[in-house]
């Protein structure tokens, strides 16, 4: 099994993120998982994450409902951080104007940006 879309670097998992990520690799049969960043912040963690353990993987980008943080010069780090042998996807990525407090046009920028990428 692969984990296509985790968050483990969420702080929920900081008592137990070790211990959890062995288990899921030795006893539960997880091959690779792929840790889903959903900005800068999120994606350097999932970086580094990456590089601790040989069977987790990285995606970067910025997930549309953390548009609010993207600064000026941002998609050139994602762009940069893609080149880390141990990112796998540019992502987490889209449109998403479910929670009615989307920015729809920042979305909409980021989003094809990205897609430039």
């Amino acid at each position: 099994m692969i984990d296509t879309h985790a968050h483990f670097c969420d702080s929920r998992f900081d008592p137990d993120r070790k211990e959890l990520l062995l288990h899921l690799n030795s006893d539960c049969g997880v091959k690779a998982v792929i840790e889903a960043g959903c900005d800068i912040e999120s994606s350097r963690k999932a970086i580094a994450l990456a590089e601790d353990f040989p069977f987790v993987y990285a995606a970067c980008g910025f997930q549309p409902q953390e548009v609010s943080k993207y600064r000026e010069g941002d998609l050139d780090l994602i762009r940069a951080m893609l080149s880390h042998p141990k990112v796998v996807a540019l992502g987490e990525i889209g449109l998403d104007y479910h929670y009615g407090t989307e920015e729809k046009e920042l979305q909409k920028k980021l989003f094809r940006a990205q897609l430039e990428i």
